[in-house]
């Protein structure tokens, strides 16, 4: 009788810590791939924001040459430039650190 428990309660044994040592794995991938998505997603919101300042201070300087003269608009617009670009740079720098103080 023991000679068909003893195996089957071994090979019970090592099948569950091989699933345990699996799933284990699995769950770090997956929270590394999370971590990932979140840092590409800050990027893309940044990338936006980059753009859509450029495109206002593009818009406030033809403005400008249209009219002759410069209004509140080109000031807003090169603010919302500059905010937006420290913005991205804080993102870049805090990303390249990260990447140098890996492993």
């Amino acid at each position: 009788m023991w000679e068909y428990i003893l195996p089957t309660l071994f090979e019970t044994i090592v099948l569950g810590m091989a699933v345990f040592y699996l799933q284990r794995r699995q769950k770090k991938r997956d929270a590394h791939t999370e971590e990932r998505s979140a840092i590409r997603r800050r990027e893309s919101l940044l990338n936006l924001q980059m753009t859509m300042a450029s495109s206002k201070l593009a818009y406030a300087t033809a403005v400008a040459i249209e009219r002759g003269k410069t209004n509140g608009e080109l000031k807003e617009a090169k603010e919302a430039y500059s905010e937006a670009r420290e913005a991205y740079l804080a993102f870049l720098n805090e990303q390249a650190a990260a990447h140098l103080l890996e492993d």
